[in-house]
């Protein structure tokens, strides 16, 4: 092979080498920051395994209220969304989230669906405050959906709005 031609090679390689090392500092950068974030969220919801539907109000601070669809949970915030599984491992069930949470495979997600292959660990990140609810990619390797279309950064949610990650479709119910 002629010089210019191994040498291009080299530094193509080196390059892509480099390309490959920052994509793996950036998604090791992206857990560490959201697990940090997501401290003192739930391991596990009760009630999920068993079928029984399970209500999780995340709060501002992270710290959920869990209850068994019998109004058990007192604080009540103006910022709510709630969402209902559509299609996945949680199908029927229903989540309030006020504040902030996180839906992914990880067993520190907010709500985690760890049978889902095709979701991510830490899928995207819900926010919900005063000036209405909205939903951000955290950067999965199948994306996230929202009425079909694939989003980029942080999108806002409306009442209907279908929510598309891993193999699981949630409904906005209510904010």
């Amino acid at each position: 092979m002629p010089l210019p031609i191994l040498e291009l090679s080299k530094y193509l390689l080196i390059g892509i080498i480099w390309l490959i090392f920052f994509r793996i500092v950036r998604a090791i950068w992206v857990e560490v920051r959201l697990r940090t974030e997501s401290a003192g969220t739930p391991r596990t919801q009760p009630g999920a395994m068993e079928g029984n539907p399970v209500r999780m109000t995340v709060t501002e601070r992270g710290a959920p209220l869990v209850s068994d669809g019998g109004g058990g949970s007192t604080r009540t915030s103006v910022s709510t969304l709630k969402l209902r599984c559509k299609e996945g491992p949680f199908q029927g069930q229903e989540f309030v989230i006020d504040g902030h949470g996180t839906i992914g495979r990880s067993q520190d997600a907010t709500i985690s669906l760890a049978s889902d292959s095709f979701a991510s660990s830490l899928h995207a990140r819900i926010s919900v405050d005063a000036r209405g609810a909205y939903i951000e990619d955290l950067g999965s390797t199948n994306g996230t959906r929202v009425n079909h279309e694939l989003i980029r950064g942080s999108t806002s949610l409306a009442v209907n709005d279908l929510i598309s990650l891993g193999k699981s479709v949630f409904q906005v119910v209510s904010l």
